[in-house]
């Protein structure tokens, strides 16, 4: 497998990736312990709390890309306590995804190219853009590897749900609904019902990703004071303006958790907290 080369047109040199600086640095506040927990209820047990407590910080290794060349980094994340369970969980920044060693913004736009084009295929993914390594071959990224990451945004299909319902209450206007609906995935990629269902939502989820960017998502019904801005693959942050003027950081993978998050957004609404 040769590398890109500039000249090569036909190929596109990527930088897809989290920056080891901003890996680095999170990995600096979870050791001195100065990062604050992403989430306000408990991904095990539902249990609302502002007291979730640092249990260890886990080490933990990220695939990032120098041009086409994976380096390795080594950071920590911080793993979690709730004081209602007592069970532990793992806080996730917005460059991780929860048990992919890759980043974020790398397993979505290889995903994307796979599913957006009806004539890719898994190997083309491949060969239209190496990820290489200088010293383990091993390392270099596979099909089989794209594979399986279109199957874990495939299976995000109550998230899809929830993130189609919040879009509509920003604004009943949009058009999202009609869009999504026209989503098709060409007959060639697919050999069951099963699988096809798997990539028409891993298209919809990173078509809906690009929604909470937009300016309409920030004028909520139910926060009328407050800002919202959500993107769907790098992490939420959201103001609430209420008498507390409450800042809340989402940085949990969102995709897994959006669902709580929602949860959590309503109650606020009809308690008034």
């Amino acid at each position: 497998m040769n590398y890109t080369r500039t000249s090569d047109t036909n190929k596109p040199i990527v930088n897809i990736s989290a920056t080891i600086e901003e890996i680095n640095q999170h990995t600096e506040q979870v050791l001195r312990g100065e990062n604050s927990c992403a989430v306000s209820i408990c991904p095990k047990c539902g249990a609302k709390s502002n007291n979730f407590k640092h249990r260890e910080a886990k080490p933990r290794i990220f695939y990032v890309l120098i041009e086409q060349v994976i380096q390795i980094v080594n950071a920590f994340l911080t793993l979690w306590k709730c004081p209602e369970c007592k069970k532990c969980f793992m806080g996730y920044p917005p460059f991780a995804v929860p048990y992919k060693r890759y980043t974020t913004a790398t397993i979505c736009e290889f995903s994307r190219r796979y599913v957006e084009n009806d004539a890719m295929s898994y190997r083309g993914v491949i060969n239209e853009t190496p990820l290489l390594s200088e010293t383990k071959p091993e390392w270099e990224l596979s099909h089989t590897t794209i594979h399986r990451w279109i199957t874990t945004l495939g299976r995000l299909d109550t998230t899809l749900a929830k993130a189609q319902d919040l879009i509509m209450q920003a604004n009943p206007l949009s058009t999202i609904s009609r869009d999504l609906a026209a989503v098709a995935i060409a007959c060639r990629k697919y050999t069951s019902d099963a699988r096809k269902s798997l990539l028409l939502t891993c298209r919809k989820i990173l078509k809906t990703g690009t929604w909470f960017c937009q300016p309409a998502v920030q004028c909520l019904d139910f926060l009328p004071l407050g800002m919202l801005y959500i993107n769907q693959f790098s992490g939420c942050v959201m103001k609430l303006t209420d008498e507390s003027d409450i800042w809340i950081e989402l940085k949990l993978g969102f995709l897994w958790y959006l669902p709580l998050i929602m949860k959590s957004l309503l109650d606020i609404h009809q308690t008034g907290d």
